[in-house]
């Protein structure tokens, strides 16, 4: 599949669809620039296993404040439901792996991605497509 530009100037390749692993996961590979952040959010149906390749991101669990770092080379798992926060720590962007299991999310992607950084889909629109797919914002 093709590079999808996300929100905030995320650089999205989705590397293995539910199609690919017979709805079992789906595995994207993206980067994120200094100064990204996802707000407080949860996953209602999939689990999510992060490893960051490069950079470090910053990670806030079960609502709370307190921020993680997660530095280049380290693995996070995200059971479905887990209320979290995360971003960009420091002034390199991250790399991460991305693995949603099972495989469906990459259509809310698909629904919100677009062709180029400087196309961003507009706010009510991102949030009626992840209610759709299962995502909550706190």
């Amino acid at each position: 599949m093709h590079d999808l530009w996300l929100p905030g100037g995320v650089r999205t390749e989705i590397r293995l669809t539910g199609e690919d692993t017979a709805g079992a996961f789906t595995l994207l590979v993206d980067e994120a620039p200094p100064g990204w952040e996802l707000p407080p959010h949860r996953h209602l149906v999939e689990s999510e296993t992060i490893h960051v390749t490069g950079g470090t991101m910053w990670l806030a669990l079960g609502g709370e404040d307190e921020r993680m770092e997660v530095p280049a080379g380290s693995t996070v798992h995200l059971p479905p439901g887990l209320l979290h926060a995360g971003g960009t720590a420091g002034d390199e962007p991250l790399e991460r792996v991305v693995i949603f299991s099972p495989a469906g999310i990459e259509e809310f992607f698909a629904a919100i991605g677009q062709e180029s950084q400087d196309a961003q889909i507009d706010g009510p629109e991102l949030l009626r497509l992840a209610g759709e797919y299962g995502w909550e914002f706190s």
